[in-house]
């Protein structure tokens, strides 16, 4: 990736962490289609090096995912299906 990418995903990873600080939801207070979106973008982050290490309230966040069964599910199957 070049140098203005990861600046870029650097501002909205941190934007997005700072807005969780507070809350274990992206919108009111249950989990919503937008928390699905977003961490459908960022199931493989450590497969894809994605450095989200830095970023507490988002990693708390993703590992609130862990918690429901479908996700879990539907990251091992995806991972099957990578690694084929």
């Amino acid at each position: 990736m070049d140098s203005e990418t990861i600046e870029n995903f650097h501002r909205a990873a941190k934007h997005l962490d700072a807005s969780l600080r507070s809350k274990s939801v992206l919108v009111g207070d249950q989990l919503s289609i937008a928390d699905i979106s977003l961490a459908s973008y960022l199931i493989f982050s450590e497969q894809a090096r994605i450095p989200l290490t830095r970023y507490v309230h988002l990693n708390h966040w993703l590992s609130h995912l862990d918690d429901f069964s479908w996700w879990t599910e539907t990251r091992l199957e995806l991972d099957q299906i990578l690694n084929r």
